[in-house]
């Protein structure tokens, strides 16, 4: 497990009975290959060679109203980076000031898109 984060929603339904919902992602490392199959499923031909993949899937439990509900999994995402997470949250900070474009430059771009359009 990457991460998890719970919380209590403010759900009031006259009865004290709590709702939350908890948040985890998690790492999975596997070795993945894709197969064709016919409409029986009986294997094919390998389409392609075996490949280490490193996915972060996404999965969520929530408290409904005092009922627990079973896990359900909401998808993958990617890893942030500590640069990426400072970019996002710091907006105002500036790249390298070589890689940015010049007001000049920004213009040219535009003028050659809505050229093309």
């Amino acid at each position: 497990m990457v991460s998890q984060r719970a919380a209590i929603l403010p759900i009031d339904d006259g009865t004290g009975n709590k709702t939350a919902v908890r948040q985890c992602v998690v790492r999975i490392k596997s070795v993945q290959s894709l197969r064709r199959t016919d409409a029986r499923a009986t294997p094919e031909e390998s389409t392609g060679k075996e490949q280490e993949v490193l996915e972060y899937v996404v999965v969520q439990r929530r408290v409904w109203k005092g009922i627990e509900e079973r896990w359900k999994l909401w998808g993958t995402t990617m890893e942030t980076r500590l640069e990426d997470w400072e970019k996002t949250m710091n907006p105002e900070i500036d790249e390298d000031p070589a890689q940015k474009a010049s007001p000049q430059q920004q213009k040219a771009t535009f003028n050659i898109a809505s050229s093309a359009a």
